[in-house]
């Protein structure tokens, strides 16, 4: 009995596991010309077989180091698989989450994002 239980946790966690791994950064667009206030995005992809729920994920971002807060939390949107998550500030046409992102663009720290699943 403990044996099955054992194999049953293992399975569920491990698909758990490599399930979150599927979602990944695909782009960045941090320094567009001229003025890039308000033209800055992030596009995540769903590289899985299986749709996945981004409520409660966050994206962080970084100067030195990666800051305690977050930059936001995805509230409800799930990516089906082979598709894509648009999340832009107010001028990018057709985000599908419209934020305000103020990555640096140069200088002495540069700036790095990560995504933080809902389960770390």
């Amino acid at each position: 009995m403990k044996n099955i239980c054992l194999s049953l946790y293992s399975a569920f966690f491990l698909h758990f596991v490599l399930f979150s791994q599927n979602i990944v950064i695909n782009e960045v667009f941090y320094d567009p010309a001229g003025s890039d206030g308000g033209y800055e995005w992030i596009e995540l992809y769903n590289a899985g077989d299986e749709a996945i729920n981004m409520f409660g994920w966050k994206i962080q971002k970084a100067g030195a180091e990666f800051e305690s807060a977050y930059l936001f939390e995805l509230l409800a949107p799930t990516i089906h698989p082979g598709e894509y998550l648009l999340i832009g500030e107010e001028f990018v046409p057709d985000a599908d989450i419209t934020t305000d992102l103020g990555f640096q663009n140069g200088g002495s720290s540069t700036d790095g994002i990560r995504l933080v699943s809902s389960d770390d």
